[in-house]
């Protein structure tokens, strides 16, 4: 299991643990296109496609490793496409910032936020998937979620 925590109140950077051990970075660099995420090993990018559009790359330099479409119009949901799987996304509701991840034949993983006071979250995704795919599934959230904050 996975812990996600906010580098500070007004920053939308946010750090993955596991354990007290911290395992992955994710930060908005100035005048960039999307997110770097730094791993112990690697760096990649999470970004959207283009502007307007529904599709979320993960990749390392010109190898896209993940791809996420936005499905849903009035439900938040993802349809995640790996090499080799299929996953969805979707939201528990449209309250509350907690996901549930599923594949073909039921639930497999979920992402819990914590308290209304804190901007922290549990994931607890497949540990078949890498790291770096586990960090852009809940990077998926957090774009959700700053969203809704910025429409507020």
């Amino acid at each position: 299991m996975l812990y996600a925590r906010a580098k500070s109140w007004f920053s939308w950077s946010f750090t993955v643990y596991d354990g007290n051990a911290p395992v992955a970075h994710v930060e908005k660099k100035p005048f960039k296109k999307g997110v770097v995420c730094r791993t112990e090993s690697k760096e990649y990018m999470m970004h959207r496609r283009s502007w307007k559009g529904r599709e979320y790359l993960l990749s390392s330099g010109e190898e896209v490793l993940c791809r996420a479409v936005a499905t849903g119009f009035f439900r938040i949901t993802f349809d995640i496409h790996l090499s080799d799987k299929r996953l969805f996304l979707r939201a528990d509701s449209g309250w509350n910032h907690n996901y549930t991840l599923c594949d073909d034949f039921g639930e497999v993983g979920y992402i819990r936020s914590g308290s209304v006071f804190t901007r922290d979250a549990t994931l607890d995704l497949p540990d078949t998937l890498p790291l770096e795919v586990k960090t852009f599934i809940f990077w998926l959230t957090w774009q959700r979620r700053q969203k809704q904050s910025s429409q507020a």
